[in-house]
């Protein structure tokens, strides 16, 4: 399997030609699942098998590309571009040699198309010195990390040209987890960066982040970023450059997930630092630690004032940002075209303030010079969705009882708690009661949770009737058969006393055509078949009033009134008799 001229070093991989140091060892699995060693002392040709994965690992012998001779001890150090294809893995390290340099190194771009790759070196674990570094949508696992424990060591490094990912799960590992000269493009795929720094880190001018992206710009188009930072979790300080008469983004979201922190503890650990930062959508959360930390900073470190800002546009399905030192510090301030929340504490759950909507005018990057000042707030989030009662309060309209009644029914509240008020000032959980007569007018909102704004103040009306009086009803005992005129007809008035009464009086007029024959002594005032010895009874006339004046006991109850009276002598009864 191997053959060629004497001191030449390369492999080839579905038709690419790597170059590889004199003396590194290939571990090639074949694909009937034999394992082989083989030298790199000649040129081996594997395009015409299926590689299941190779392992490259430097010696100490020693080597150089002529185009970058202090980089050396590389995995795999090709002089040109570097193309991987297939469904296989590739592992490419340094050996662990501490002047040892790239897990793969090459001059030209590096283009991950398929398969699953693995680089480590002392200084970097995927290298391009002067080209383009591409991980392509249908890549597998694509690691990169350092082993060393200088301050220049960068997990994915292109040193003038761009990064793009547009799939596969790529992890990067170093001092900088991700640092370009150009633009990093993030289309799709799992990110994760990390920053390692050594137990001897001093704060330096290179200062450790997670990705670094100066004088370029950052933009994620898509799929999920996950950087874990030191001093900073995203450095990217885009300045326009000579000839832009227009900001330019140094950070640009359109969509996908960005999560970023610092860890930090006893400096300025900035989540995302900036120098101009647009937010079209998808998700964006900054955290910063220290006390001296933002969530995000967007303050021009050269010192060029009001080319500074951030904005946040309408796309955006959530931005949190969140510091000790405060959320949010920008030169220019803060513009956006959605509503947000702001707190004075980075858990939330304090000062609770809504950051209204900028005018149209604002809401854009050439106008970020008239943005919001939010560097008060802990925590900021965008958008603030506004709390909706789902279902509304509803009025009611109430007999007089005489006691405190609930106004309306209870509505049910999504993003916070429904509240009502009587006067829309003073507002309450508690459903609002009353108990005089009249109509009212009952205020209602829902006061936001801690990711929502309260609603828009509406009103429903509520109706209470005036005092009803139960009218008594009557009976007799002989109803209108009489046997004889001297007949006793027993009567009893039922009268219910209503709920909100306090007294009781009441009164029967006989007919003229009858005549009691009782006394005001004989009448029986009674309630549950009980005699009620307050009731004050008197006859004048034709008239019997009761009379009771504490009846707070018989709220709700019914007094039955017994009494007995006949015919009148000669009593003209026409007018009663029916046609028979």
């Amino acid at each position: 399997m191997a053959g060629g001229a004497a001191g030449a070093s390369a492999v080839e991989i579905d038709g690419q030609v790597v170059e590889a140091l004199p003396n590194s060892m290939f571990q090639v699995q074949l694909d009937d699942g034999r394992n082989a060693k083989c030298s790199l002392s000649g040129r081996l040709r594997m395009n015409f098998i299926r590689i299941l994965s190779i392992v490259v690992t430097a010696d100490s012998t020693g080597g150089s590309a002529d185009e970058d001779p202090t980089h050396r001890y590389c995995g795999i150090l090709c002089a040109g571009s570097l193309t991987v294809k297939g469904a296989g893995s590739l592992v490419a390290n340094a050996g662990g040699l501490e002047d040892g340099d790239a897990g793969i190194y090459a001059k030209g771009n590096v283009s991950i198309e398929g398969g699953s790759v693995s680089a480590a070196g002392y200084d970097y674990g995927i290298y391009s010195y002067e080209g383009t570094i591409a991980i392509g949508a249908n890549a597998g696992t694509v690691t990169a990390d350092t082993t060393g424990g200088a301050h220049s060591l960068y997990g994915i490094s292109a040193e003038y040209g761009d990064v793009t990912i547009d799939g596969g799960t790529v992890i990067a590992r170093g001092y900088r987890g991700i640092s370009v000269g150009g633009d990093i493009v993030i289309n799709g795929g799992e990110v994760t960066a990390e920053c390692s720094v050594p137990e001897s880190y001093t704060t330096s001018i290179t200062a450790p982040c997670a990705i670094a992206c100066e004088s370029s710009t950052l933009t994620v188009n898509g799929g999920t970023v996950a950087a874990k930072g030191h001093q900073y979790g995203i450095y990217a300080v885009r300045h326009p450059s000579s000839g832009e008469t227009g900001l330019v983004p140094g950070i640009a979201i359109n969509d996908g997930s960005v999560v970023v922190e610092s860890r930090e503890s006893e400096s300025s650990a900035i989540g995302i630092n900036g120098c101009i930062m647009t937010v079209k959508g998808g998700s964006v959360q900054a955290t910063g630690s220290g006390n001296k930390a933002y969530g995000v900073s967007a303050i021009n470190s050269r010192g060029e004032s009001g080319s500074a800002s951030l904005v946040v546009e309408e796309g955006v399905s959530s931005f949190i940002a969140q510091g000790p030192a405060g959320a949010i510090n920008a030169d220019t301030g803060v513009t956006n075209a959605v509503l947000g929340l702001g707190y004075s504490d980075v858990a939330g759950t304090e000062g609770k303030t809504a950051i209204a909507v900028g005018t149209e005018s604002e809401v854009s990057i050439e106008a970020s010079t008239e943005g919001k000042d939010l560097s008060g707030y802990k925590r900021v989030l965008f958008p603030a969705a506004e709390a909706s009662a789902t279902t509304p309060p509803s009025g009611r309209s109430l007999p007089y009882t005489g006691k405190p009644q609930e106004l309306v029914t209870a509505g049910e509240a999504s993003g916070g708690t429904m509240q009502y008020s009587l006067d829309g000032k003073t507002y309450a959980a508690e459903l609002p009661t009353a108990t005089d007569p009249g109509e009212y007018t009952i205020y209602y909102k829902v006061a936001g949770d801690a990711s929502h704004v309260g609603s828009q103040v509406q009103t429903v009306t509520s109706t209470i009737a005036e005092k009803a009086y139960p009218v008594p009803t009557m009976s007799n005992s002989k109803g209108s058969a009489f046997a004889s005129q001297s007949d006793e007809i027993t009567y009893t008035v039922n009268q219910e006393v209503p709920g909100w009464a306090t007294s009781v009086r009441t009164w029967v007029d006989l007919e003229n055509v009858l005549q009691y024959t009782v006394d005001a002594s004989d009448v029986a005032v009674t309630s549950d078949d009980a005699a009620l010895s307050s009731a004050k009874v008197t006859i004048d006339g034709q008239r019997l009033t009761v009379a009771i004046d504490d009846a707070t006991a018989l709220r709700g109850k019914t007094i039955q009134i017994s009494y007995n009276a006949k015919l009148r002598s000669g009593a003209e009864l026409g007018p009663y008799l029916n046609a028979e």
